[in-house]
């Protein structure tokens, strides 16, 4: 059984991704982890990283408890169209920055491919926006596909 870690957060690239993954493997022989990151930033809106007190922290941990909510809802429906298309297909929601946990999502469950989304940036926007794929392949413990943005 060939086992597959896709990258998955519902954008342009991680559809792109899932969307080659149906197409390129085997259904019956190929187990898949659907992994989605829920980073910092989408745990705790900016307003919130100013406030202060007890109802602030209170505030914070609701925020965050939502964001890991609607990440087990968008890793349930990856999931849900894998096993329709016949995959053996679990998921993980975990914190933290993308590549970081991607990359610790590999080194626990050992893949034998990971295929991640590219939004295709360079220059600038990659120094601001920051690249998830690159660490990835720079750093992961078995092939990566990158997928780019059709």
């Amino acid at each position: 059984m060939r086992r597959v870690l896709l990258a998955y957060d519902r954008s342009e690239p991680s559809e792109a991704a899932l969307q080659a993954l149906l197409r390129q493997f085997d259904p019956a022989a190929t187990e898949v982890r659907v992994v989605h990151v829920v980073t910092w930033t989408a745990a705790v809106p900016a307003p919130l990283t100013f406030a202060e007190g007890p109802s602030a922290a209170d505030d914070v941990l609701t925020h965050r408890r939502s964001a890991f909510r609607q990440g087990e809802e968008i890793a349930d429906a990856a999931v849900r169209q894998l096993r329709d298309a016949g995959f053996t297909a679990s998921k993980e929601v975990v914190g933290g920055e993308p590549a970081d946990a991607i990359l610790r999502a590999a080194d626990a469950w050992r893949p034998h491919v990971i295929i991640v989304g590219s939004h295709r940036r360079a220059g600038l926007d990659r120094v601001m926006l920051g690249s998830v794929s690159g660490p990835v392949v720079h750093r992961a413990p078995c092939a990566v596909e990158v997928v780019p943005v059709p």
